[in-house]
Order: structure tokens, then C-alpha cells, then sequence
């Protein structure tokens, strides 16, 4: 008993006596219960929508109006044409576009077969079919001539609702980040612990050099993995790339830039392969949390919304959806790329001073 509690005691010193640890232990807890706490939602709420009203009666600005009061919607805006009200949805600007034909007040009061339609981009299934139940909900409450409103609907670019089209690009991208930020940061924690990080530190090679040398095949590594599951989603799951296999790896490489330099950074301040780790996962949890993988991020509050603005990991799993699914064109993904490519190239050159500062 007396060994055992000596054992105890050295390991509470050595914990005491390392800070890393305790502000992290303080630190990480109550970070985490804030984000989860308001991020971990399975509500659908506040859900993009476009309307194209050409009925423009007392009953269809009605139901218009009670979508707007609507918690599980928010209508971003009006078309005059199915064809708009197509094109917002294929542009990711809205995820329900409602079409109310010019009819439908007319046939509602005299038929009672007014049918409306709405169009749900499908691209997460669970999303789309809680909100098109929501979407019932509403238009069976607006009655007109003592009949409910109808709704047809269409799902688009995931007819089949399969969860699968959902969350295999996001596992995609979520299978590039660990292989770029967590095993590069072990990796290069392991160089310094062995001593060969110094070792190289003082031979002729560039600072440049010793950087790109240890960086350049992880990226090779993520390509490669990208290949493989691409294959695989297609044999296992029947999911076939949909856009250009070029912008997905052009995306891929401006991506590449945050998690590289990300790792890069881990291993500049972790001093063991056990602090990187822990540092590593870390910012993994918050930025998977805060990407929309699992919640959408229109759930979220809106400062915790804001606070997304700055996970490059948000943006490169809405990229690769989109390129994966509706084979959207980089140049109407321009607002996605932009700001991941800003992250990218400031997280990447911080973390090569921070790097170069520490092996100096």
C-alpha cells in the first residue's frame, strides 16, 4: 500500500509540476461544455428558403407569412421564375425553394386541389425530410375554402434520401485532416524527441527545406487517400463523383494549408508525442463540431455561427459536398475558397515562424 500511494503522489507532483497539463485540464472542459452544450442539437431549425409566389393572393402571402414566423425556417429572399427558384437551390443559397403556381388560390377555393410544390436540395436526407414534415405542418394549418393546403415536393440531388451520400464526402475530408494535422504533429514531436530534429537543425539544409521535406508527403499521403476512397464509395456505397476530380484536389491542396500548417504549429509547442496528441485532438473536436458534419450549422446559435466563420474545416466539407454531389463549378464555390484559402495561408505562415522560432 505504502508503494502505491508513493506511486500516487510522484504522479500528482509530476502533474502539478508540468503547466502544460493543468491548463489544459482546466482549460478543455469548459470549452468543450460550452460548444457542445449549444452545438449538439438534432432540431432543424432555421432552414434556407426561397419563395416564388405567382399566385400573389391573400392565401399565398398568408402562407408565405407563416413560414417567415416559422422558428424552423428563415426565408431568404423571393424569385419570379421556377427557374430562379431552381437555380437557388443548385447555388446552396436556400435549401427548400417553394413554387406557388398562379393558380393556386383559384383552385384551391374552387377544386380544392391548389397544390403547391416544394423543391428541397437532399443532399443530407434527415435534413431535407424533417423539414419538408415541418414545411406539412405549416400548409395544413392554412386552410382555404375549409380545405388544407397540399404540398408536392421533389428532392434533388439525393433523390433517395441515402445517408450515405450525406456522410461519405464529409468523412472524406474529416480522413484527410487526421492524416495531415494528427500524424504530421506526432511525427515531426517524434523527430524532436529522438534528437534528430536538432541533428538536422544544424546541417546545411535550409529552414525551408527541412519544413517542406517533412510536409510534402503527408500531402502525397492525402492524395492518395483521396483516391482510394473515392473508389471505395464508389464500389462499397454506389456513390459516384458527380463534379470534376481536379477541383476536388485543387480544393483538397488550398486545404491541405491549414491542416499542414495546423500540425506544424502542434509540434512547435507540444514537447512529446502525448502532449501533441492531446493538443491535436483538441482542436479536432471543435473544428469537426463546428464544420457541420454532424449538426448544421444554421442550428447553432448565432455567435457560435460566427465562431465557424473561422474552422477552415467548415468550409472544405461544404466544398466537397458540393463538388461530390452537384458538381458545382469552383467559381460558384469562389465564396467557400476565398476565406478557407485566407485561413490556409495565415495559419500556414504563423505556424513556419512559430516552428522556425522554436528549432532556432
Amino acid at each position: 500500500m505504502r508503494t502505491l500511494l508513493a506511486m500516487i503522489k510522484k504522479e500528482l507532483l509530476q502533474l502539478k509540476g508540468d503547466k502544460f497539463y493543468l491548463r489544459f485540464l482546466i482549460l478543455a472542459p469548459f470549452l468543450q461544455l460550452i460548444v457542445l452544450g449549444y452545438s449538439l442539437t438534432m432540431e432543424t431549425t432555421n432552414v434556407a428558403t426561397v419563395v416564388c409566389d405567382l399566385d400573389r393572393s391573400v392565401a399565398s402571402r398568408a402562407l408565405v407569412r407563416s413560414l417567415e414566423e416559422s422558428e424552423h425556417f428563415r426565408v431568404t429572399g423571393q424569385v419570379g421564375t421556377y427557374g430562379e427558384l431552381e437555380d437557388a437551390i443548385r447555388r446552396w443559397e436556400a435549401t427548400i425553394g417553394l413554387y406557388i403556381p398562379p393558380d393556386f388560390s383559384s383552385r384551391q377555393e374552387g377544386e380544392g386541389r391548389g397544390e403547391i410544390l416544394a423543391l428541397l436540395d437532399a443532399v443530407d436526407g434527415n435534413k431535407a425530410l424533417t423539414a419538408y414534415g415541418y414545411l406539412q405542418q405549416i400548409a395544413a394549418a392554412e386552410e382555404i375554402g375549409s380545405r388544407p393546403v397540399e404540398i408536392m415536393h421533389r428532392y434533388r440531388f439525393n433523390p433517395e434520401l441515402k445517408n450515405e451520400a450525406f456522410m461519405v464526402p464529409g468523412i472524406v475530408v474529416l480522413i484527410i485532416t487526421i492524416i495531415t494535422l494528427m500524424i504530421g504533429a506526432m511525427s515531426l514531436v517524434r523527430e524532436k524527441e529522438t534528437g534528430t530534429l536538432e541533428q538536422l537543425s544544424v546541417t546545411p539544409i535550409a529552414k525551408w527545406q527541412l519544413i517542406l521535406g517533412k510536409l510534402i508527403p503527408f500531402l502525397v499521403y492525402a492524395f492518395i487517400e483521396v483516391a482510394i476512397i473515392l473508389q471505395v464509395a464508389e464500389l462499397v456505397f454506389g456513390l459516384t463523383l458527380a463534379g470534376s476530380v481536379l477541383n476536388l484536389y485543387l480544393a483538397v491542396l488550398i486545404y491541405l494549408f491549414s491542416t499542414l500548417g495546423l500540425g506544424l504549429f502542434v509540434s512547435s509547442v507540444a514537447a512529446t508525442q502525448q502532449q501533441a496528441l492531446f493538443i491535436a485532438w483538441f482542436f479536432m473536436i471543435f473544428m469537426i463540431l463546428l464544420s457541420g458534419f454532424f449538426i448544421p450549422i444554421g442550428n447553432m446559435p448565432g455567435w457560435l455561427q460566427q465562431i465557424t466563420r473561422i474552422n477552415p474545416l467548415r468550409y472544405m466539407m461544404t466544398i466537397v459536398r458540393e463538388i461530390y454531389l452537384k458538381a458545382t463549378p469552383l467559381t460558384l464555390l469562389a465564396d467557400q475558397l476565398l476565406p478557407m484559402g485566407i485561413l490556409g495561408a495565415g495559419i500556414f505562415s504563423l505556424s513556419i515562424l512559430k516552428f522556425q522560432k522554436k528549432s532556432a
